[in-house]
């Protein structure tokens, strides 16, 4: 080989060595680059049926692929880089991602949460209603969707301003309220407007109304007189009519107020709520009074507590311990008055004398026929007996099969009774009806101690409701022994009566603050709780006094009872109050 060829051949070496010989320098090329997402999708809120998209730039080495996501699952078909929803539905809403691919692997994008409003929908439309001149109405509705809700009250199609609430009221309606109520509940979403409500308006007759008096208290027949009915329009042909007693009369005062008198027979119509209803031209009026009478009292042992209903003959048991009644017994009709002494019980009635039972209701004594009674009061192991009709006291020494009657004469129908001990002696408290006086009688010798004259005081009345009863009670022992209090409803006074001398003695008269119903005397602290009757609201309240300086104080305890019968436990503590199958004891505070 010739120079020239060698070198030849060592040139095409060279050659051939830069061209991919292992000795050569060419260059490899550059590896995928993994997806990287440099817009991630962002949230949104949409409304129901409007279009939502989704989009989401990566880079990386192409090509990239694509999988949208809801709530952490696929999307079938979701596989671009925009996600578009062209009806957006409430369950569309939630959380949405995109995974973005290529060969060189993966990468999830942040979550986008879509909220969808849901427009309004109403659940509850505005009723229509019917009321009276005078009343309030309210118009209501209740209604879904995306909050916040705001409402607009319309009346035949416009604009009612400032009701812009769920409920929509009118505190007096008048006649020019009538119409076509509805409402439009929007929010961001939409609309919906309610179905019509009719509001009809009444226009009522011109009213009557009805003055009653307060609470009515008397013996034997009960006459209500002055009841005033007022109105227009009335007549000498006034229609009248009363759901209890006996309407006596209807005067017509003028074209505008009637004055009715009503009788109840106390034999025949037990105490409680009495409806008076008057028919008129304008219009029907009810009055409610509180017919309590005066003799349907309470009284009570150490165990137990006995209360008598006049209407039915009734005599209703009551044990203090557990607070419930416990018994029942009839012992006919004419009851009058109800005393105890150690668990034997005096009923008066003026067709048997005076009837002695047990708490069972068993007779224990003979009755006491002959007499007439009216009043009773036990203590001691004697009774003594107020004979209403021949003007006497008697009296009795209990435990016996046939007790002896002492009798004696005093005064004109004797009312009220009652029995304590003075200076040791036992002796009887009268009040005397038609002498207005307060006498003392020693017991069992009947010798009269004296009396004293209660002036300028409304007498107690057999029949008219307008002189109201009285209603005795004493003290025994402690701050005020030896004193006696008489409640003259129709005065609205309490009258105090000092019994340690001789004749009696007036102490004081203390002004009431209302019409009372019962008092019940507290040896205890030396007071007088009087109960007072609130026939609208159906209950009780209670009054403490002292009857030696006049002062006067509520007491917080209210009994949720008309008190029919009333009474104070023996240490003071408690007041009983009952009505015939219900029985409650209250704190005397």
């Amino acid at each position: 080989m010739n120079r020239f060829s060698a070198f030849v051949v060592f040139a095409a070496l060279i050659v051939l060595g830069g061209c991919g010989g292992k000795g050569g320098s060419v260059v490899d090329p550059p590896p995928a680059q993994p997806p990287s997402i440099s817009t991630q999708p962002q949230s949104q809120t949409a409304n129901v049926g409007s279009m939502v998209s989704l989009s989401v730039v990566a880079t990386g080495t192409p090509p990239l692929s694509f999988q949208w996501r809801k709530d952490g699952s696929n999307i079938q078909g979701a596989t671009s880089s925009t996600f578009t929803i062209a009806s957006v539905a409430t369950s569309d809403a939630g959380s949405y991602t995109v995974v973005v691919s290529n060969s060189a692997g993966s990468v999830t994008s942040s979550a986008a949460t879509l909220t969808v409003n849901q427009p309004p929908s109403i659940t509850t439309q505005p009723q229509s209603q019917v009321v009276n001149v005078g009343d309030s109405v309210t118009f209501s509705v209740v209604a879904s969707g995306t909050a916040p809700l705001s409402f607009q009250w319309r009346k035949d199609g416009s604009n009612i301003q400032g009701a812009t609430a769920s409920t929509f009221t009118i505190a007096s309606v008048a006649t020019s309220d009538a119409g076509s109520y509805t409402v439009v509940v929007s929010n961001s979403a939409g609309s919906v407007t309610s179905s019509a409500a009719t509001l009809t308006v009444n226009q009522p007759a011109p009213s009557i109304t009805m003055v009653t008096p307060d609470n009515i208290f008397c013996l034997r027949e009960c006459i209500i007189g002055n009841i005033s009915v007022r109105g227009s329009g009335f007549s000498s042909s006034q229609s009248v009519s009363v759901s209890h007693g006996v309407l006596l009369g209807a005067q017509l005062v003028s074209s505008t107020e009637i004055l009715l008198t009503v009788s109840f027979d106390q034999f025949t119509w037990s105490p409680g709520l009495v409806t008076i209803t008057v028919n008129g031209p304008s219009g029907t009026a009810t009055g409610r009074l509180a017919f309590l009478g005066n003799l349907n009292t309470l009284t009570c042992s150490p165990t137990h507590c006995y209360q008598l209903e006049q209407g039915t003959g009734t005599v209703h048991v009551y044990e203090i311990s557990s607070g419930v009644k416990v018994n029942e017994f009839n012992v006919g009709r004419l009851i009058y008055h109800i005393a105890v002494d150690n668990d034997t019980i005096g009923i008066t009635q003026s067709n048997r004398g005076i009837n002695f039972r047990d708490p069972l209701g068993n007779q224990v004594m003979g009755n006491s026929n002959g007499l007439l009674p009216l009043a009773i009061a036990m203590r001691g192991g004697y009774a003594c007996v107020g004979q209403d009709l021949d003007d006497q006291i008697v009296s009795m020494e209990l435990n016996q099969t046939n007790p002896p009657m002492v009798p004696v004469s005093i005064g004109d129908q004797p009312h009220s009774v009652a029995m304590t001990n003075i200076s040791g002696q036992l002796v009887c408290v009268v009040y005397n009806r038609e002498d207005n006086a307060l006498s003392i009688v020693d017991i069992p010798s009947m010798n009269l101690r004296g009396f004293v004259f209660l002036a300028g005081l409304i007498k107690a009345s057999v029949a008219s409701a307008t002189q109201g009863g009285w209603q005795l009670g004493v003290f025994h022992s402690g701050p005020a022994a030896g004193k006696a209090v008489l409640l003259a409803q129709a005065d609205k006074k309490l009258v105090v009566v000092d019994l340690n001398v001789s004749p009696p003695q007036e102490l004081r008269r203390i002004d009431l603050s209302g019409v009372p119903f019962r008092i019940a005397t507290n040896d205890t602290d030396g007071s007088v709780v009087v109960a007072y009757a609130d026939v609208s609201a159906g209950l009780t309240r209670f009054e403490k006094i002292n009857p030696n300086t006049g002062a006067i104080t509520s007491l917080s305890a209210t009994s949720n009872l008309l008190c029919t019968g009333f009474g104070v436990s023996q240490d003071g503590t408690r007041l009983y109050c009952a009505n015939a199958d219900q029985f409650q004891i209250l704190n005397n505070q």
